[in-house]
């Protein structure tokens, strides 16, 4: 709720202009987002919502990620900020409206991979979390048959389709700067699991993409 209310701040203040269609678009899809993934966690096994409510806490996340989640997570309201400048500053170009479908699509398309994700992976959690002696095994099905990190590639679709909702072009810096975050945080994280995870050496040698299937 405070996130969502923060938001709402942002794209009003940094807009000027509480009539402003993108903006709302915008929050509405964000909103559709939470609200599946919390029905997905209602719905879903137990041990993934407790696991998520432990990374909430903090408990067991890696100390590289207590510092680089939260970036991350700032990612949506940095996209309003700029796109609400843009408008308040009448900043060109913009994208085309019909882009706003796109970036709606796009966006789904994210969420629905991580959710994909999220359901097939009891251990799934927005931190990273690597905690074997707490039964922490390596996910095979799935996704996780096809790439190592789906929920990642989840994420960074659903972060680049952000401007196209906005139809702001320069929501774009602030959308690649995320995705640059997730990109080291995902890399950092797939060390960290061939270090410390057993068996996701093995997997990792099986299942050779990190994102997209046959590119990398």
């Amino acid at each position: 709720m405070i996130y969502t209310l923060l938001t709402i701040a942002v794209l009003l203040l940094a807009s000027g202009d509480p009539a402003w269609a993108g903006g709302w678009l915008y929050l509405g899809t964000l909103l559709a987002g939470q609200l599946a993934t919390a029905w997905t966690l209602a719905l879903g096994d137990a041990a993934l919502l407790r696991e998520r409510s432990a990374a909430a806490s903090g408990q067991g996340t890696v100390a590289w990620d207590r510092r680089l989640a939260p970036l991350t997570a700032l990612g949506p309201l940095a996209c309003g900020l700029v796109a609400g400048l843009a408008v308040r500053f009448g900043w060109e170009p913009r994208f085309a409206p019909a882009a706003e479908a796109a970036g709606i699509a796009l966006y789904g398309a994210g969420l629905l991979l991580g959710l994909w994700a999220m359901t097939s992976n009891p251990f799934f959690t927005p931190v990273v979390r690597i905690r074997p002696q707490h039964g922490h095994t390596v996910v095979t099905g799935g996704p996780y048959r096809f790439v190592r990190h789906p929920g990642t590639a989840g994420a960074l679709v659903a972060d680049l389709a952000g401007p196209l909702i906005l139809g702001s072009l320069w929501a774009i810096v602030p959308a690649a700067a995320v995705a640059g975050l997730i990109l080291l945080r995902m890399l950092l994280e797939d060390r960290a699991l061939r270090a410390d995870l057993p068996g996701y050496a093995d997997y990792a040698r099986r299942v050779r993409r990190r994102l997209v299937p046959g590119v990398w």
